[in-house]
């Protein structure tokens, strides 16, 4: 705080290694919980913010603090995973590092909030209701959803286990909600490269 610029220039250089701090030790997960910076859906690029400064902007009654890994910022606010909340001003925390999923996974809370990617299926978000510019998208019908979703399936027989109905999207057709995040999947395709060709099918919400 007393000089935030400094900082955070030290955090670009280690901060990877206080976010691992936080799961090898977690006797001290929320104190070096506090020095951690990110980006965030709710302020501008190159702006940073806290887990603290962010619990002060929660909603009233919101209980988690939600976080979207990505490689970078144009891709985390385009993502069709952060379309739910953004559809209902909740604030999203920011992740661009390859580890950050894998070290936030077992992170799982800062003081008394649960730590929430957004890539999970959440239906406490999805009961909140969207703006109303947005409430009044139009749908497929039930008959319409239900050819697609049998096409797809044949389409994408190599590629896909099911497909299901999903009530977080808005202005995206579909969503790949796996048990297995997309930066997980991105590691599994690096890590594997050259012994596996496909990865496992994967679960299609439309």
């Amino acid at each position: 705080e007393r000089d935030e610029s400094r900082y955070l220039h030290f955090f670009r250089e280690f901060g990877q290694f206080l976010k691992e701090g936080c799961v090898t030790s977690p006797s001290y997960k929320d104190l070096l919980g506090k020095l951690l910076r990110f980006e965030s859906s709710e302020l501008s690029q190159g702006k940073f913010t806290t887990f603290d400064d962010y619990i002060l902007r929660m909603k009233s009654g919101q209980k988690d603090i939600f976080y979207l890994c990505a490689p970078n910022r144009n891709l985390a606010i385009n993502s069709p995973y952060l379309e739910a909340y953004k559809q209902r001003d909740i604030e999203v925390l920011f992740l661009y590092q390859t580890l950050d999923d894998f070290v936030f996974s077992n992170f799982k809370t800062f003081e008394t909030f649960n730590l929430v990617s957004v890539e999970e299926k959440n239906p406490q978000i999805e009961k909140i209701e969207l703006k109303k510019s947005d409430s009044d998208t139009v749908s497929l019908n039930s008959s319409q959803i239900k050819t697609l979703s049998k096409w797809l399936l044949k389409t994408l027989s190599n590629a896909i286990q099911s497909v299901e109905i999903s009530s977080r999207l808005v202005h995206f057709p579909a969503v790949v909600s796996d048990h297995e995040s997309a930066a997980m999947r991105r590691i599994m395709k690096l890590v594997e490269e050259g012994q596996m060709k496909n990865l496992p099918k994967q679960k299609l919400e439309i």
